[in-house]
């Protein structure tokens, strides 16, 4: 008789203080349905609000599995996307606290890009969603949100402290939370981590699917003045060692028995989130503004399993500098109105490396490349009785641009445009 390890998880998760038990609150509020805060029972959208482990090294994915009208699109441990009513990752935008993540990903997943230890819940919106998140949003949205900084009537501090241990992966995983908060302030800071090992299946430890990660979180919001309040917001996350199995695919007929069978994989890639907002009256409304700065880097590999090297070295980041501005009122009590603007811009200039003979050359896809997006958008909410009536408009603007990119042999990059 053999006796195999079977997934065993352990999971703690500490009070520092009997004062962090006063703020945690399991209400039924969602903000990414009608873009403010209202309650999930009269949001006409169909909504899933899910609540991960105080530390957990399972991805995004694992949260969606099993959820009505959610799926995963897998090519790896790490590499999870979301899948909404059978809708992948070009139908869906995926925001972290509101903001849009963008890049070009062949391979992995933009959900991957922050650690569930770090993430208070996630808000996944069923169905189109574009008069709020622009193009791109047909089948919906899935914002992660980290803790808030909040106010208190009085000075308080705690946190929480978590940790997991797997033995199917032999994955070891924590996070730590801690807040401060008072009458004018409030921060919230954390850090999180994941050591994952190749998985073990009834078939045998599979190859190349463990990966390590570690998260950073910085949050302040600081009341300057009666309904003004100042808002900061700081984010990193890197990985390393993360293959994509499921892009295992054999090299082209010319190139077969140079190289054999070919695998993507990113030793480095990370994730930077900066945010500077403003809250503040306007009219009789109020208006909430914010600015940041975001950017995805990425190392990119191609593996030869005959030739045991990387054959393609691709490094690029794609850096988004982005503005969202919404004006909210309440024009009676059963009438909400919303007019925002958002806009951002994207770019990303790759430095591709080409080496199948041994020989490194520069091979770039495109250079100098941008997408620019401009958005304004209203949405208007009147209750009836009963019933209740939304109606939205959404003006969008999308540009892209990119230079030819340096082609191997020496051969004349070029500068026209595509």
């Amino acid at each position: 008789m053999h006796l195999r390890p079977t997934p065993l998880a352990l999971a703690l998760t500490l009070a520092s203080l009997p004062a962090f038990a006063d703020t945690l609150t399991l209400d039924s509020t969602v903000v990414t349905a009608r873009g403010y805060a209202s309650d999930s029972q009269n949001t006409p959208q169909a909504i899933e609000v899910l609540r991960p482990q105080p530390a957990s090294s399972e991805p995004l994915g694992s949260l969606l599995r099993g959820e009505p009208g959610l799926a995963v699109h897998s090519d790896g441990a790490w590499g999870q996307n979301p899948v909404l009513r059978g809708l992948k990752k070009e139908s869906v935008v995926l925001l972290v606290d509101g903001v849009r993540v963008n890049s070009a990903q062949p391979q992995g997943a933009l959900a991957s890009f922050s650690d569930l230890g770090l993430v208070d819940r996630v808000e996944v919106v069923k169905g189109p969603g574009s008069v709020l998140y622009g193009s791109g949003a047909l089948g919906g949205a899935v914002n992660l949100l980290t803790p808030p900084a909040r106010f208190s009537d009085r000075h308080r501090q705690g946190g929480r402290f978590g940790l997991s241990a797997g033995t199917v992966d032999d994955a070891l995983s924590g996070a730590l939370l801690l807040e401060d908060s008072g009458p004018d302030h409030g921060l919230v800071a954390g850090v999180a981590g994941s050591d994952v090992g190749d998985y073990d299946s009834p078939d045998g430890t599979q190859a190349n699917t463990g990966y390590r990660s570690n998260s950073l979180l910085l949050k302040y919001q600081q009341k300057l003045a009666d309904d003004y309040v100042l808002r900061f917001n700081a984010q990193r996350h890197d990985d390393r060692d993360v293959w994509y199995p499921a892009s295992r695919k054999s090299a082209p007929p010319a190139q077969a028995a140079l190289l054999g069978e070919i695998t993507m994989h990113s030793p480095e890639q990370t994730r930077e989130l900066y945010a500077l907002g403003l809250d503040a009256p306007l009219g009789v409304g109020s208006l909430s503004t914010e600015l940041y700065r975001q950017e995805v880097f990425r190392q990119i590999r191609a593996w030869s399993s005959r030739q045991q090297r990387n054959y393609v070295e691709n490094d690029v980041s794609f850096i988004t500098h982005g503005l969202r501005s919404t004006w909210l009122a309440s024009l009676g009590d059963s009438h909400q109105l919303s007019i925002g603007v958002d806009g951002w811009k994207m770019t990303g200039d790759p430095e591709r490396y080409l080496s199948p003979t041994g020989t490194r050359v520069l091979n770039n896809p495109f250079e100098d490349g941008e997408v620019t997006s401009a958005g304004l958008f209203v949405q208007d909410e009147y209750s009836l009785g009963q019933t209740q009536f939304t109606a939205g408009l959404r003006y969008d603007r999308v540009e892209g641009d990119a230079a030819e990119g340096q082609r191997p042999h020496g051969a004349d990059p070029g500068s026209e445009k595509q």
